[in-house]
């Protein structure tokens, strides 16, 4: 007999073990000769009849046994009886398991069961995992934010370099003779 996982239990090997025992008992009884039998029934009737029988009572008459030519109490009826009942046979104890079964029931239950080396190589793994998980985040957020200050640094530097062609076109706006003469011309240092 096997469960649902192909696994016999302690339970299943009780209840076979139990029907094996019954079946052996069976056999036994069902293979015996009539000869056994009319043997042990001799021996049961001479020692009936070598008892001591008291003086002062009469002897009784012995019992004699006839035996019965009837078709009810036969081997086969009890073989037919037995696999009527052997398809609704079901025992109504639950043995209860001896201690090494027990144990050898825990040993295979221990058998897909993580040892204490790989629960602790799984945990490492994912403080491990979970450490770089939150590195990376740190990281993506700190250069979100270089990027944001390198872009202000991009745009301030752009408009320092048109603020500085612009002064580099005064500066040679200013610096030609002719502004530089209508300058003087208007402070009153050149005369014309």
């Amino acid at each position: 007999m096997a469960n649902n996982n192909g696994k016999v239990t302690v339970m299943d090997r009780e209840a076979e073990l139990h029907n094996a025992r019954i079946n052996n008992m069976y056999s036994i009884l069902s293979n015996a000769g009539s000869d056994e039998l009319e043997s042990l029934w001799e021996q049961a009737k001479q020692a009936a009849h070598a008892s001591v029988v008291a003086p002062e009572k009469p002897s009784t008459p012995a019992y004699e046994h006839t035996p019965v030519s009837s078709e009810i109490f036969t081997a086969e009826t009890l073989d037919r009886t037995i696999g009527r009942s052997a398809a609704t046979y079901a025992p109504s104890y639950m043995p209860m398991p001896s201690a090494p079964v027990v144990e050898e029931q825990k040993a295979e239950e221990m058998v897909f069961s993580l040892t204490s080396a790989a629960k602790k190589a799984i945990a490492i793994f994912a403080s491990a995992a979970t450490v770089m998980m939150t590195l990376i985040c740190v990281n993506t957020n700190v250069i979100k934010a270089q990027d944001a200050k390198l872009a202000a640094l991009e745009a301030s530097n752009a408009s320092a370099r048109a603020q500085l062609a612009q002064i580099h076109e005064d500066i040679e706006h200013y610096s030609s003779e002719e502004v530089i003469y209508e300058w003087a011309a208007e402070q009153g240092l050149v005369q014309k």
